[in-house]
């Protein structure tokens, strides 16, 4: 918008969409990690495959590769796992079967 004052100026006023394009620009500096892909000298990505490699041996090649992703995922994460959390899992699994 514009607005003349007495003096013959001009006077740009910033519009609402204006000040809030600002504002967003000002708070939306977010740093994150990219997970498009993992850096190869990650020490935790080669212990992930190496442990897959050790559960997808040779005697268990026909494995179905849902149930490679859960041992994984069981064994991956066992430091967040507790016999409580277990038994209430199996205690669902048992109600559902």
């Amino acid at each position: 918008f514009r607005q003349v004052d007495s003096a013959s100026e001009v006077v740009e006023e910033e519009t609402f969409v204006q000040a809030a394009e600002k504002r967003v620009k000002q708070t939306s500096k977010v740093t994150y990690v990219d997970t498009r892909f993992v850096p190869p000298a990650s020490n935790e990505c080669e212990r992930f495959f190496s442990s897959a490699k050790l559960v997808f041996s040779d005697p268990r090649k026909s494995m179905h590769p849902d149930t490679l992703e859960d041992i994984l995922m069981l064994r991956y994460n066992s430091s967040l796992l507790d016999a409580r959390t277990i038994q209430q899992v199996r205690s669902r699994v048992g109600d559902d079967a």
